[in-house]
Formats: structure tokens, sequence, C-alpha cells
């Protein structure tokens, strides 16, 4: 009985399920065709230069895909595609750009949603510029600088913020030099600037300006006018003119690169000559006469930065003549022409009879030399006050290079210099033979006493006979942690076994001056010993 009954129940159950299914089947014909194809995704996105490559799987029911490209999230729509490939290659884009891209399943009569990439970029063009550094740039101002190539460059186009701000046409001459300056620009601005050769573009790089100088309200900015009127602008009645509208001190800006002939012109207030931010270098003072100090001057300081002194103009005043025609940076000459301080910072000092000259009775309470190179300097050398009634209170001579020079440091008997410092300071090719000093005190106390410390000292210009070091009356001398090449010989008189007048205290290195500097007969003082680098001498040449 009870078997009959599981009989029966099976039968009933298979009825049952039976008939479920036949209604699920009819459902799913009344169902009809899915409202939307799946939406493809882009499982591998790869970019070159100018192309992108798109790839994504098939999908049952699809027909074909619509690929869309875009560069603003596809307000607007620069390329519109259909394939019924599973890959695709957008070319001819641009270099260095960042597209988005979408695409959808198309089938008869129904689509896909959008399956959206963003931010696919292409890859720049391999330039030839340069990457700037901060020497490449300034307040107003970019140098651009490209390695050379067969490529001949036609133009830079100057962008800020997508913005074309200025087209630079490039000449044969720019091409040859490999670099263009950039002017009238903003300060603490940044750009981007495009290469061309012809209508080809050839890569980018990006540049920032700098922040401007601030120089005070004083100052007399001279960096628009053009080169040939700034040649013949500082002149007496130029300096006496603005001493009247600023009689506290003035800061007179000249333009890096360009050339300011000088005669002889008497300063009487407080007053700075300095170069203004620039990519040309510094600006340059031909001397043809020398700056020299007023006898009604209120005793005034004297300041001149990051200036290049160079031979004269004039015949006569040419570094090929007699004692480099008779030139210096001062020239003393007026009786009772006081000044609180001489300073010259950064500046480069060449072909001159000498730096600072005192020839009658005056005062100077500082000199101060930071940080230039002094070289060609004939008989009166870098600081002279060899006339008995000239006084330095304290000269200081740092971070500075003296090359080629005659003498050094000459005073008077009587006056003569308070005190003398050196650091950090390279010297070669100085002084000239053995009736010449490094420095020339002759019977003068120095009372303030004089300090050699981190020197370096070089061969003299005579390695036969020698040369003289120093001779003076003081009694506080310090020499600490000087150096001297092996060719720096000593004057022995004839007769004697010992030197005359040698600087004591110096450190001989075992190699010449050959050995030790790259270039020493070219001013190329650079050097690579271990004793000598971040410690001795000039840092400018470590």
């Amino acid at each position: 009985m009870k078997k009959f009954i599981n009989i029966k129940l099976l039968f009933v159950g298979l009825i049952i399920a039976m008939a479920i299914f036949s209604a699920c089947e009819d459902d799913e014909k009344n169902l009809g065709n899915p409202p939307r194809l799946f939406r493809p995704v882009m499982n591998d996105v790869s970019s070159g230069m100018t192309w992108i490559k798109v790839v994504w799987d098939k999908y049952k029911g699809v027909e074909a895909y619509q690929l869309q490209i875009s560069t603003d999230s596809f307000k607007t729509v620069l390329r519109d595609v259909t394939t019924d490939k599973t890959e695709y290659i957008f070319e001819d884009l641009d270099y260095d750009t960042t597209y988005q891209l979408r695409i959808k399943s198309l089938g008869t009569d129904i689509f896909s949603d959008w399956y959206v990439m963003e931010n696919v970029k292409t890859a720049d063009y391999p330039t030839k510029l340069i990457t700037p550094t901060a020497t490449d740039v300034i307040d107003v101002a970019v140098r651009v600088m490209w390695t050379p190539s067969e490529l001949v460059y036609t133009r830079l186009d100057v962008f800020k913020e997508d913005l074309l701000v200025k087209t630079v046409p490039l000449s044969e001459k720019d091409n040859l030099a490999c670099q263009k300056i950039i002017t009238d620009l903003m300060p603490e601005q940044t750009y981007v600037i495009k290469i061309y050769a012809g209508d080809e573009y050839c890569g980018k790089k990006t540049y920032t300006t700098t922040t401007s100088e601030n120089f005070g309200e004083n100052t007399v900015d001279l960096r628009s006018l053009s080169e040939e009127a700034s040649r013949a602008v500082i002149t007496q009645n130029f300096v006496d003119s603005i001493h009247a509208l600023y009689s506290e001190g003035v800061t007179v800006v000249l333009m890096g690169g360009y050339t300011y002939e000088i005669s002889t012109v008497l300063i009487s207030h407080n007053i700075r000559f300095t170069t203004g931010l620039s990519l040309r270098g510094k600006a340059m003072m031909a001397i043809n006469g020398n700056f020299g100090i007023s006898s009604a001057a209120d005793k005034p300081t004297i300041r001149f930065d990051k200036i290049f002194f160079t031979e004269g103009t004039q015949t006569g005043k040419r570094k090929t003549d007699s004692n480099y025609g008779g030139t210096y940076v001062f020239n003393i000459n007026q009786s009772g022409a006081n000044a609180r301080k001489i300073e010259l910072n950064y500046c480069d000092i060449k072909y001159k009879r000498g730096v600072i000259r005192m020839q009658t009775t005056s005062q100077i309470d500082s000199v101060t030399i930071n940080n230039c190179v002094m070289d060609s300097i004939g008989g009166y050398g870098v600081v002279n006050n060899g006339h008995d009634a000239a006084y330095i209170g304290d000269i200081v001579v740092v971070n500075s290079t003296i090359a080629h020079a005659d003498k050094v440091l000459v005073g008077g008997k009587a006056l003569g210099v308070n005190s003398v410092t050196m650091q950090n300071v390279t010297t070669c090719y100085a002084p000239a033979n053995k009736d010449s000093y490094f420095l020339d005190y002759n019977k003068n106390p120095v009372p303030g006493g004089i300090v050699l410390k981190n020197c370096l000292f070089g061969a003299g210009q005579d390695t036969t006979n020698g040369v003289r070091g120093m001779r003076s009356a003081c009694q506080n001398i310090l020499v600490s942690g000087c150096y001297r090449t092996s060719d720096l010989i000593w004057y022995v008189p004839e007769g004697t076994t010992e030197p005359a007048n040698p600087i004591n205290d110096l450190i001989q290195l075992n190699v010449t001056t050959d050995e030790l500097f790259r270039d020493p007969r070219h001013s190329d003082f650079t050097v690579t010993h271990e004793l000598i680098v971040n410690k001795i001498g000039d840092p400018r040449w470590w």
C-alpha cells in the first residue's frame, strides 16, 4: 500500500514540474529582445607620440563598436569612428596631449551605454631643447637653448596658460648659436615655449620667471636705453645731476651685456652701480680714464656690484698699450678726497695699471673686495696707497682671484693702513719679479694686523729668479691654512742663501702651477687636489 502511494506522489510531482517548466518557457518567449547591449570595457590602452591604441573584448549580439576621442570631456568630439573589430588606433594626434576616449556597443536597433576612459596622454616630441636651469631665467626674460642638429628652427611660440603670448622668429644666427633670449615677459609667471622647424612641432620646455629685484626708491634705471645710447651715458654731468637729485645716495642699474664708456668721473655722494638681472652677463665699463673722489665729497660709500671693468675704447687706452693705457678703476688724485667705504662685489677687473690708487692726501675708512677676479694688473697693483699722506683703515680681500698682476697690495711708509685681511684668495703669476711684492708695507706697522687665511699661491711671473713675498714693520702677522705650489720661488739676493722677504708659514704642495690648475696660462684656476677643494683659495675654482 505504501509503495503505491509513493509512486502516485512521484507521478504528481513530475506533472507539476513539467507544468512549471512549460510556464517559464512561455514567459521567455513573451520577453522579446533585451533593451540594451553589454557595455564594452577597454582592457588595453597604449600610446606613443602621436597615436593611441585601444583593445576591448568581443560581446555577443554586438554588430559594431562606436569610438570617440576628445580633449575637453566630449564637449567637442575630435573623431567619431565605427568598427566591427576589437581594436582601433587613433593616429596623427598631437604630441604631449591628454585625451579622453569612450566606446559603446552597437546592435540591430539597440546599443550599450558609453564606457569612458579618462586622461590618456600621448608622449612628447623627443626635443633637442635643453631643460632650463636657474641661470636661464630672470624676472622678465628667459634663455632658450638647444643642442645642435640638422634641423633648422624657424620660430618659438610662447604660451601662458595655453594662450599664445608671442611668436619669436629664429634667424640663421640664432640657429648657429643654438640659443635665443626671449624678453618682455612678466615676473613670477610660468611659460611653455614650443619650438618649430617650419610648421613642424619639435618639442617644448617650461620656464618660470623670477621675482624682480627691489633697488629701493632712490634708483636710476638705465636699462631702458638702447645699447648705443648707453655707451656715453655715464659722464660727470650725469653723476652730478643724480647726486643733486638723490643727495642721500642713489643706485644706478645697468643692462647686462652693454658697454658703458668711462672717461674721468668724480664721485661726491653715496652711489652704487650694479648690473640688473641679466642673461647676457655683467654690464661692462670700458675705462678710458678712471673713477675718482671729489675733494668736496662728504665721505661717500661707493659700491660696484657685478661690473666687468675692461680695456678702454680710445686710442692709447687699449690692453695692448703700455701700462694698459694708464687706466684705473679708482685713481684718487684730489687732495682731501675722502671716502667712508669702497666696495667691489662680484666684479671682473682686467687690463688696468692699478685697481685702486691713492696718490695724494686722502683717507678711505675701508676697502672691501669680495668675489672678484682681477687679471692683468700693472705696476700699481690691486690697492696702492703708496703716497705717505694717503691712509686706508682696513683692507679686506675675500673669495677672490688675483692673476697676472705685477704687484698686489702696496702701502706708504707713514700712514699706510690699519689692517689687511686676505681670506680664500687664489693668486697666480703675481707679483712680477724680484723687485715686486705681494704685500709691501715697508716700515708701516699695520697696527690692526695682517691676516692671510686659506689662501692659495701659484707661481710668480718670474720662476727663475723668483719674487718677493711680504715686507712690513707689522708685529701681528697671522698666516693660517695657506698653500703654495712648488714653483713659487722666493728671490734669494746674490751672495746670500736665504730668501728675501718670503711669506712664511705657507705649506708647500708637491705640484707645480701647471699641475695644480686646469689651465692657469688662460686664467682657468680650477682645482681637483684633495687638500685644496672646498677649503683653500677662491671657492669659484672648486
